[in-house]
């Protein structure tokens, strides 16, 4: 019986697991195979002793986050850990020994890479149905592996807003639904914030060009739908 649920759930999932996984291993396979150190330019001069330091502090001494003396006399945290270190990814860390960081941030950066085409299949394949629904997962698999990704993934920090930009397109999309979805937008909105204010801005600058767009070609009240918009976006201020 479990087995069966099993198969009737992969049966009707399957594109979303490819979505994953296709993206996450062509990427690790890339390090894997070809013994390639991720450890480079910024990630293996900077971004280590981030991540580090995030590992060994997050628990034992959550204050260094906040004030920390492992900078010359002592510096605050705060910006750096808001910058670098506050996406959840960065939790599995915390289940990897010292010595085995540089796996840790690999699996890390695949899994979000995974994630990126999980979560642009799902907005994807809304434009469509039954078989055609391959197409949108080779729309996902270009979008995860786009030339930014492919040049950029190294900034891991980054690559959060590029999960978030497909369900805030779809949150905005959701705003002409008369079930309304109250925190949907707010949520991923309060996410793009959280995860990387540097790149969330500029998917929330992307997200506010598509809101207009949309606006301009809704045939729903548009005092109704600006509403909703500005309401559900700057709640995340208050």
């Amino acid at each position: 019986m479990f087995i069966t649920k099993i198969k009737i759930h992969f049966k009707n999932k399957y594109l979303y697991w490819l979505s994953f996984l296709l993206p996450a291993c062509i990427f690790a396979s890339y390090f894997i195979y070809r013994n390639h150190e991720i450890l480079t330019v910024d990630l293996g001069q900077q971004y280590i002793d981030f991540l580090a330091f995030y590992k060994n502090n997050l628990f034992s001494n959550p204050l260094n986050f906040i004030f920390t003396f492992s900078s010359g006399l002592g510096n605050s945290f705060i910006g750096t850990w808001a910058y670098y270190l506050t996406s959840p990814f960065n939790f599995l860390l915390l289940i990897f020994p010292k010595s085995q960081l540089p796996e840790a941030i690999l699996l890390i950066i695949s899994l979000k890479i995974g994630s990126i085409g999980l979560s642009g299949f799902y907005y994807f394949q809304k434009f469509f149905n039954g078989d055609n629904k391959i197409f949108a997962l080779a729309a996902s698999l270009a979008f995860s592996l786009s030339g930014f990704v492919v040049s950029y993934n190294l900034n891991l920090m980054w690559l959060d807003s590029l999960i978030l930009l497909p369900l805030l397109l779809d949150a905005i999309d959701k705003l002409e639904d008369k079930r309304r979805h109250y925190f949907y937008l707010t949520m991923i909105t309060f996410l793009l914030w959280l995860t990387n204010f540097y790149t969330g801005f500029m998917v929330l600058f992307f997200g506010l060009l598509y809101f207009i767009n949309t606006l301009l070609n809704s045939s729903f009240s548009k005092k109704q739908i600006i509403l909703q918009y500005v309401t559900k976006s700057f709640l995340v201020l208050v």
